[in-house]
C-alpha cells in the first residue's frame, strides 16, 4: 500500500485571503476601520460587499424620480458599526462609528 497525506492537527485559516483578481476578503466576521478607509466613492454594492467581507443589513430603499437609493449597515458585537448609502448601484457615502 501507498503512503497517504495526512494533515497533523487543525487548519487555521488566515485573517485574510486574496482572490487572483480582486481585493482581499475577511475570513472573520469582525468589521474593521481598515476594511472601511478601503471603500471608496463609485464602488457597486458587490464590491463593497468584496471588500467587507459579508453583506450588511438592509435599512431603508427607495426609487424616486429613476433613482433607486439603500442604505446598508454592519455592526460589531461591540456595537461598532458602518453605515453605507449606495445611488443606483454605486458608493454615494459612508460613515461608521467606534471601528478599529
Amino acid at each position: 500500500m501507498g503512503l497517504m497525506d495526512q494533515t497533523v492537527g487543525p487548519t487555521i485559516p488566515s485573517q485574510t485571503e486574496t482572490a487572483s483578481s480582486g481585493p482581499a476578503k475577511m475570513v472573520n466576521d469582525r468589521i474593521t476601520k481598515a476594511r472601511f478607509m478601503e471603500l471608496e466613492t463609485g464602488m457597486s454594492h458587490a464590491q463593497a460587499v468584496l471588500v467587507i467581507g459579508k453583506e450588511g443589513e438592509l435599512l431603508s430603499e427607495n426609487n424616486i424620480a429613476g433613482f433607486h437609493t439603500a442604505m446598508y449597515s454592519w455592526a460589531n458585537w461591540d456595537e461598532s458599526n458602518m453605515n453605507i448609502m449606495f445611488q443606483n448601484d454605486r458608493l454615494i457615502q459612508k460613515a461608521q462609528f467606534g471601528l478599529k
